[in-house]
């Protein structure tokens, strides 16, 4: 799944497209939430850029986005804070944003980094949605850490989205 953004005040965008994405739940206005010029954009069509929707038989119904951040880490408590920081600063809208940390242990001994990072997970606070926080028993290393904690049965949809990040990255 690549996300992509298409920009609806274009003049080449047809009737049959907006209806498309409309029944794709992908019509999104601008971070404004100012509809499109677009005259293939009504309001009938129209998405507020901080509300999803799905359909029920009749009508247009506003649904809250759930994104979960699952966070692999280990022993980097710089890039761990960095990340952290980034994501407090990122704009979430409305939406439920809710984090996941997993924290791998180290193969030989328990660094000082290592315990500046359990530190860092233990004492992180979010006001966006809910924390849950995972210690392996013993060490599984990255690739093990990918395979164990994103999930083959997750499909994404409109309402529930799905992040994993290592603890190298930035969010904006």
């Amino acid at each position: 799944i690549i996300p992509s953004m298409i920009h609806l005040d274009s003049p080449s965008l047809s009737h049959e497209k907006v209806a498309l994405l409309q029944n794709w739940h992908l019509i999104l206005a601008d971070a404004n939430d100012t509809a499109p010029s677009n005259p293939s954009v009504t309001s009938a069509t129209y998405i507020p850029h901080s509300k999803i929707h799905t359909k029920n038989s009749t009508t247009l119904t506003a649904v809250r986005t759930v994104l979960t951040i699952r966070i692999i880490t280990m022993d980097r408590p710089l890039a761990l804070n960095r990340l952290l920081t980034s994501m407090k600063s990122a704009r979430y809208d409305n939406d439920l944003v809710n984090i996941e940390f997993y924290v791998d242990k180290p193969a030989k001994e328990q660094t000082k980094d290592y315990k500046s990072v359990l530190e860092i997970v233990n004492s992180f606070s979010w006001t966006h949605g809910t924390i849950a926080r995972h210690f392996e028993t013993t060490n599984a290393g990255i690739f093990k850490m990918w395979v164990r904690h994103f999930p083959a049965s997750f499909v994404p949809n409109a309402t529930d989205l799905l992040m994993v990040l290592e603890d190298d990255m930035e969010v904006s």
